[in-house]
């Protein structure tokens, strides 16, 4: 995890995204990427864990958006 910085997740998710996608799969098939991603200040009642559940239920939300899709949590 990285300190939240509201400039970082998107971008650094995009990035990700298009370094897989420019890797050629050896037996042909296509490379896709979905990508969730959760930005939080630092508060006493939230865990890692809460952070954790934040970025895999935009993975969902980006796997639900297609192919190629990064999501960046809401909430938190």
């Amino acid at each position: 995890m990285r300190p939240a910085c509201s400039r970082w997740p998107s971008p650094y998710g995009r990035r990700c995204r298009r370094c897989a996608c420019r890797t050629s799969p050896r037996r042909g098939g296509v490379v896709t990427v979905s990508v969730g991603v959760a930005s939080v200040v630092a508060q006493p009642h939230l865990s890692a864990e809460d952070v954790l559940k934040l970025a895999d239920d935009a993975l969902y939300v980006a796997k639900a958006g297609g192919r190629n899709v990064v999501q960046v949590a809401s909430g938190g």
